[in-house]
């Protein structure tokens, strides 16, 4: 018996936030500048414009 594929969807969670809020918050739960650092680094190369999540601030 055949199958269909008759709808596909996706969903985003209802909380979005822009691309500075989750470094500047990780870079708050460090104490090492060198760690700051790295997470701006890694953050400028992710290209990520908004993030979403499904849990609120």
């Amino acid at each position: 018996m055949p199958a269909f594929i008759h709808h596909i969807a996706t969903e985003t969670p209802a909380h979005l936030y822009n691309n500075k809020f989750a470094p500047e918050r990780m870079k708050g739960w460090l104490s090492e500048s060198r760690a700051k650092r790295l997470v701006e680094m890694i953050d400028e190369r992710t290209g990520i414009e908004a993030r979403f999540t499904s849990r609120g601030r």
